[in-house]
């Protein structure tokens, strides 16, 4: 509140000070006294406007002083300052006179708004916004105890029927929202309990197909080194047979003296040898010699016998007989003729 000139202070003014603000003082202090008296109490209807419409007349008042302070001042600058200070001191007087209602209404006013906005915070609160369904179902439901749990009574005065509203929506805005939130989370559980089933699945096929590869390329592997195998052996029974056929052949007799075979069945002989190996794809010659027995033979006709007697001499029966299965067997493949 605004401190009041004594009347000492207003006795011991400047004489000069009464020209501008002429009984202003005198009548400040009647305003005062006047306010003082009237012991109006604002907290009943009455009481209070009563105390608002005295406050603006007295408002009224600090114009004419402001206006009679510039006038004076205008008239002398040396008197400025004194004229300040006096408009001052008035206008606070002034001011200290309305203080005594404005302040406590100027209380009374911000205690009402700071009631208002706690109980419309509380309302504000049972509030939910649009993206809540949006929330996890725990979190949902932890709200809906929470406003359900608000208890609308006397506290919030005249506005607990607007509560009374607000939290019947809020309660039925999340019940509905914890339906979509769980039946979402159900159908998120379900389609992970589905990719990792497709997962697990998906790695089945790949160890399954890895398998059938290493199993398919085992056999074949296996079949290879079986049928290679079975070629040898093939081979190795053919030979074995051409040998044991060529062995079971009777195979011409050389004795001392007596019949011999001529140079030409022996020709023969190497020739259906060489014969059977050509048609076996074998085209290697049986002789390194450009001349064949049987050219050698044609060219000696008339030393045939001497020249058979000369093999069969030069080798002898047992080593001719072998020469000749050698021959049909293919075990002989060169024969020089000299």
């Amino acid at each position: 509140m605004t401190e009041v000139a004594t009347t000492d202070q207003v006795a011991t003014k400047d004489p000069r000070l009464e020209v501008a603000f002429p009984s202003a003082w005198k009548d400040a202090n009647d305003r005062r006294q006047m306010v003082e008296a009237l012991k109006l109490d604002i907290a009943t209807k009455k009481g209070k406007a009563e105390a608002v419409t005295l406050c603006a007349n007295l408002r009224k008042v600090i114009k004419p002083i402001s206006e009679a302070h510039t006038k004076a001042k205008a008239v002398s600058k040396a008197f400025g300052e004194l004229l300040d200070n006096e408009k001052n001191m008035l206008i606070d007087m002034e001011r200290g006179t309305i203080a005594i209602y404005a302040d406590p209404l100027q209380k009374q006013k911000d205690d009402e708004a700071a009631r208002v906005a706690a109980i419309q915070a509380r309302i504000e609160a049972m509030n939910v916004g649009p993206d809540i369904a949006a929330r996890p179902s725990v979190e949902i439901l932890a709200k809906r105890d929470e406003i359900a749990g608000v208890i609308i009574g006397d506290d919030f005065q005249e506005f607990a029927e607007a509560a009374q509203i607000v939290k019947v929506a809020a309660i039925a805005c999340l019940d509905e929202a914890a339906g979509v939130a769980v039946k979402r989370e159900a159908d998120a559980r379900e389609l992970e309990a589905g990719r990792k089933k497709l997962a697990e699945q998906a790695e089945q096929i790949r160890a399954s197909a890895a398998a059938e590869a290493a199993r398919v390329k085992a056999t074949q592997e296996a079949a290879g080194k079986v049928k290679a195998a079975e070629d040898a052996a093939k081979a190795a029974t053919e030979r074995a047979e051409k040998a044991e056929k060529a062995a079971e052949e009777p195979a011409p007799t050389y004795q001392a003296g007596g019949p011999r075979e001529s140079a030409s069945f022996l020709t023969e002989q190497i020739k259906n040898a060489q014969d059977a190996k050509a048609r076996e794809g074998n085209s290697e010659p049986l002789f390194s010699s450009p001349e064949s027995i049987s050219a050698a033979a044609e060219r000696n006709a008339d030393k045939r016998e001497a020249m058979l007697d000369e093999i069969g001499g030069y080798l002898g029966e047992a080593e001719a007989l072998a020469l000749y299965n050698g021959i049909a067997s293919g075990n002989i493949t060169t024969l020089v003729m000299a």
